[in-house]
C-alpha cells in the first residue's frame, strides 16, 4: 500500500526579499549619441560593400546572408 502523501498548503512568505537598488540612467551627449550613430551606420556601410562583393564574385548565397543579418540587426 502506498504511503499517505502531504498536499496541505503553507501560506506563502512575502515582502521576505532584499529591496533592490535603481540606478540612476545614463546620460549621453548629443556629440556621443552622433558618434555612435555615426560609427554603426558606417559598420553597416562596410558591410554592404562586402555583400556587393560577394554577389560579384557568384557568391549569392553569402551575398544573402549578409543582407539578412542586417535586417535582424535594424
Amino acid at each position: 500500500m502506498m504511503a499517505k502523501r502531504e498536499l496541505d498548503l503553507v501560506p506563502r512568505v512575502e515582502a521576505v526579499r532584499d529591496e533592490r537598488k535603481i540606478q540612476p540612467p545614463v546620460h549621453f551627449s548629443l556629440a556621443e549619441i552622433l558618434q555612435h550613430y555615426s560609427e554603426s551606420y558606417a559598420a553597416i556601410r562596410n558591410q554592404f560593400v562586402v555583400a556587393d562583393q560577394m554577389l560579384q564574385e557568384g557568391n549569392e548565397e553569402a551575398c544573402k546572408m549578409i543582407l539578412r543579418s542586417q535586417v535582424v540587426l535594424a
